[in-house]
């Protein structure tokens, strides 16, 4: 074959391949890159639970019919009753209240799930009344994260989030995580304290509620999901299963357990827990639950079984 033909096909392949090349990068989202940002390393609190041991509530919630316009889901998006943009399950007030010690005024900006769960901590402080508490709104996404969201999901385009709402649909785009968590899950997920947006998909809420709760409770959400696998109870709030009280008791037993517990903590992360094992979707995809296999396991699954629950 000629010299001067190998040299035009060579120059047609190379146009046709960075023709592609243009084409992919103009529909492709590196997510990497979006949760790299400031917008993602600067959140604080977004994923981490403080040790708080009120009990007062948020106010109550809506359910809301609309789905991604890309993607059915299980259960149907929880929309907050937030006078701002966000879809978060707890609020962020501006606080005024008097400081005996210095006989002064004091000015708090309080995370809390519910104006009386605000206050049961400006009093943990030391502020008395008379209190003024004002609620503040999030921080808006940035421009990034419109673009991707926009991109994306045309159809979110208008919603009420926030910059960590916006955080948490980019994280389930980004992992494959986009059916919302059972309203149960984030139900717990609330009276426990556990900061998150309603958009968290089904998989991450189970890995921040993990993350945020305190230890007996963790090893009680355990042994919960272990007898969820292994029953036919699909109750997702601990708080409300029959066998809430004797879990628990379970869970200080166990506590005390050192091979229980080093196994649990080494074995598992929470989106471990959503199941068990090999799980086969609806389109015949599999997903790796956690191991069926540790000391955490078998020892749970044991004492479910010796006391007749599964």
């Amino acid at each position: 074959m000629p010299k001067i033909l190998l040299i035009v096909i060579a120059i047609i392949l190379i146009v046709v391949v960075k023709h592609f090349w243009k084409l992919y990068k103009a529909n492709h989202i590196d997510y990497r890159d979006i949760m790299s940002e400031g917008d993602a390393t600067d959140d604080k609190d977004f994923r981490v639970n403080e040790d708080i041991t009120y009990s007062a509530k948020k106010e109550p919630v809506t359910y809301e019919k609309k789905k991604y316009e890309s993607g059915a889901h299980w259960y149907p998006l929880i929309v907050n009753d937030s006078q701002f943009p966000d879809n978060m399950n707890y609020q962020i007030y501006e606080c005024h209240g008097f400081y005996p010690p210095t006989n002064r005024n004091r000015k708090r900006v309080i995370e809390a799930f519910g104006i009386n769960h605000c206050k049961a901590q400006l009093f943990e402080m030391g502020l008395v009344e008379p209190i003024e508490i004002q609620q503040l709104p999030f921080e808006p996404p940035t421009e990034k994260q419109i673009e991707v969201v926009k991109k994306q999901l045309p159809g979110l385009s208008t919603v009420k989030a926030c910059k960590y709402d916006y955080m948490a649909i980019i994280s389930g785009l980004a992992d494959n995580d986009r059916k919302y968590a059972n309203p149960e899950l984030l139900e717990y997920a609330t009276d426990h304290h556990v900061k998150l947006s309603y958009y968290t998909g089904a998989r991450a809420a189970y890995d921040q509620i993990y993350m945020g709760l305190e230890e007996r409770e963790r090893v009680a959400f355990f042994i919960f999901c272990v007898y969820r696998y292994n029953s036919s109870d699909q109750c997702e709030n601990l708080d409300k299963c029959s066998l809430a009280t004797e879990i628990r008791k379970m869970a200080d037993e166990l506590i005390e357990n050192t091979s229980f517990m080093k196994s649990l903590k080494n074995g598992y992360e929470g989106s471990d827990l959503k199941y068990f094992g090999d799980h086969v979707g609806k389109t015949g995809r599999v997903y790796e639950g956690g191991s069926k296999n540790t000391i955490a396991y078998k020892t749970v699954r044991d004492k479910l079984k010796a006391r007749y629950w599964i």
